[in-house]
């Protein structure tokens, strides 16, 4: 007797909110979503960041331990800034050959990576003398999942500050 009451008090899930169920729990997926990939391009940028910052203080610090005038190139020419860098000694004029001391690699597709310097876009030059170092210029970072495009400033020292705001 007490059985069959609590099955009469208690009957099963209808239809209808079954649905409304699927329906919450779909949105909350969604959302969940978005948000997980927003956090992951936002953690591919910082960790960009931080590998940008770290080639530019090697390279500096190797030029003034080096006392040489040294060169940061795009790993690749055709991809640009965005599969790495090369550190390579600025090259004489008589053998026209640059040696290569370091490399760095990335190989993140959801940005892309390019340089605008005060010496030109497809070298960064790094002076073994405080007083001619001239890092200036910026690295345009462009998301490749949102066209959001961040400007990364860097001062004649190699230090960068974060524009987020960019406008074209």
């Amino acid at each position: 007797m007490f059985k069959s009451r609590f099955k009469q008090q208690h009957a099963d899930l209808t239809w209808v909110e079954v649905l409304v169920t699927l329906a919450i729990l779909g949105v909350l997926s969604s959302a969940g979503v978005s948000l997980w990939r927003g956090s992951q391009t936002n953690q591919a940028e910082r960790r960009l960041l931080n590998d940008v910052e770290r080639v530019l203080v090697f390279a500096r610090n190797q030029a003034f331990l080096q006392a040489e005038t040294l060169v940061l190139r795009p790993r690749v020419a055709s991809e640009g800034w965005s599969s790495g860098m090369v550190l390579e000694r600025k090259h004489d004029a008589q053998d026209g050959h640059a040696q290569r001391l370091h490399t760095w690699r990335w190989h993140d597709a959801s940005v892309r990576l390019s340089w605008h310097g005060f010496l030109g876009d497809h070298a960064l030059v790094i002076d073994h003398r405080p007083a001619k170092l001239t890092m200036n210029g910026y690295f345009l970072l462009e998301k490749t999942n949102s066209n959001q495009k961040v400007r990364w400033v860097v001062n004649r020292f190699g230090r960068i500050r974060v524009l987020r705001k960019h406008v074209d």
